[in-house]
């Protein structure tokens, strides 16, 4: 997992971060941590997978898991001079 977080609430975040596409194997993944993380640990979990976009698939498997968001991530780079 790429990182562990805690919201506002005391609910555990795992969360998934891919290059590009997500596809499907991306839910099996975080769904994993997700599940190992529960095993081990009483509080609630959910889960953010981010990706810069995903599968069809991928969104409809998604909509079935209540404690899983997907979040589509964009990047602006910039770059200034420096003298």
């Amino acid at each position: 997992m790429d990182i562990t977080a805690e919201d506002k609430s005391g609910v555990i975040v795992i969360i998934e971060l891919k290059a590009g596409t997500a596809d499907d194997k991306a839910i099996a993944q975080i769904l994993s941590y997700m599940g190992a993380m529960a095993s081990s640990n009483q509080r609630p979990i959910r889960g953010i997978l981010a990706a810069g976009d995903f599968t069809p698939r991928t969104t409809f498997a998604a909509r079935m898991i209540p404690t899983l968001e997907l979040r589509k991530d964009t990047f602006k780079f910039t770059f200034q001079a420096v003298k």
